[in-house]
C-alpha cells in the first residue's frame, strides 16, 4: 500500500489542472480520482479545488500547503526505498530542452547503474530556479550563463558545449571547408529559440558573436523546438546555430553540419540547493560521470 497516495493525487490534479489528464498521468480511471480526492477533502475538512464543468483550479489552502506535500512525497518514496535494501532513491530532475540531446541519456544511464530513479521534469530556467526553491526538485540542469546566483543555490559547471552551424543541404556554405568564418554569415536569414526560453543564456550567445564578427545575426523565425527548428532550416527558411551536442545526436535529413571558426560556446551545468542528500549528490556524481565523455 502507497502511504502517501492521497497526497500523489491531489498534486497530480494540481500539476495537470485537469482531472482527465491527472487520471491519465496515474494510470487510473478519472472517477476513481474524483472519488479519492473528494474523500481526501472531507477526511481533512479542507477544499483543494475550485471545480467547474471546464476548469479546476488550486484553492488557497492547496497552494499553502502542496510543497510540503511534494516533500511528503520524495521523502516517503525514499524511505521506502531504504527500508527495501535499495541504496539509491528517487531524484527529481529539471531541464531545459537543450541538454536533452546532449549529456541527459548518459546521465540516466550512469544514475541507473548507481541504483537512482530520476524523474524528469522539463522545465524553462526560471521554473527551474522556482522548483529548486520550492523544494520540487532535487537537481536542475540547465545552460549557463542563467540567472542562478543566490547563495541558496550551488552550480556546479559540468561541460562546455561549442555552437555549431546548420545549413540546408543546398547551401553553398554545405559544401564550404571547416571551420566555416563566422563572416560568412553576414546577411544570412537565422532561425533561433526566441529569447523568452532563456534571456541570460540568449543575450550571452547574441553578444558572444557580436564581440567576435562585429555584426549581428540576423533572425528572421523562432521557434521553441528543435526539432522544428531544423525542420526550419531543411525547408530553406534558414540557417540556424545549435550545440555540438545536438548536432551529433539529432539527424535531420536535408540539414548540414559545419563547425565555425571562435564559435560561442555555453556551459552545461548542475544546480542544487546546499547541504543535498545522499541520493542527489549520487545523481550529481552520475552527470559528472555523463559529461566526462563531452571533454
Amino acid at each position: 500500500m502507497d502511504p502517501v497516495r492521497p497526497l500523489r493525487y491531489v498534486v497530480a490534479v494540481a500539476d495537470e489542472l485537469s482531472f482527465g489528464r491527472a487520471a491519465r498521468r496515474l494510470g487510473i480511471a478519472q472517477p476513481t480520482l474524483s472519488r479519492a480526492v473528494r474523500a481526501f477533502e472531507d477526511a481533512h475538512g479542507v477544499v483543494l479545488f475550485d471545480r467547474t464543468t471546464r476548469t479546476v483550479e488550486p484553492t488557497a489552502a492547496l497552494r499553502a500547503a502542496i510543497d510540503h506535500w511534494r516533500t511528503a512525497i520524495a521523502e516517503a518514496d525514499r524511505a521506502l526505498a531504504a527500508a527495501r535494501g535499495e541504496t539509491g532513491g528517487v531524484v527529481r530532475v529539471g531541464y531545459v530542452l537543450g541538454v536533452a540531446n546532449g549529456i541527459l541519456p548518459d546521465a540516466v544511464r550512469a544514475a541507473r547503474d548507481r541504483n537512482l530513479t530520476l524523474e524528469l521534469t522539463h522545465l524553462s530556467v526560471d521554473e527551474q530556479v522556482t522548483a529548486l526553491r520550492q523544494r520540487r526538485i532535487d537537481l536542475a540542469l540547465l545552460r549557463l550563463p542563467a540567472d542562478v546566483v543566490t547563495t541558496a543555490l550551488i552550480v556546479v559547471p559540468l561541460h562546455t558545449d561549442e555552437l555549431v552551424l546548420s545549413v540546408p543541404a543546398d547551401h553553398p556554405l554545405a559544401s564550404a571547408p571547416e571551420p566555416v568564418p563566422g563572416a560568412a554569415l553576414r546577411d544570412e536569414p537565422i532561425v533561433f529559440w526566441p529569447r523568452s526560453m532563456a534571456v541570460s543564456l540568449y543575450d550571452a550567445i547574441s553578444d558572444q558573436w557580436l564581440r567576435r564578427h562585429g555584426f549581428p545575426l540576423r533572425i528572421v523565425a523562432e521557434t521553441r523546438d528543435t526539432t522544428a527548428l531544423l525542420a526550419m532550416v531543411a525547408g530553406g527558411l534558414g540557417s540556424t546555430l545549435v550545440t555540438a551536442s545536438t548536432a551529433a545526436s539529432i539527424t535531420r535529413s536535408g540539414v548540414v553540419h559545419k563547425r565555425l571558426a571562435d564559435p560561442p560556446a555555453t556551459t552545461v551545468a548542475a544546480v542544487h540547493r546546499r547541504a543535498p542528500d545522499a541520493a542527489t549528490l549520487a545523481a550529481l556524481a552520475a552527470f559528472r560521470t555523463a559529461a566526462a565523455d563531452y571533454g
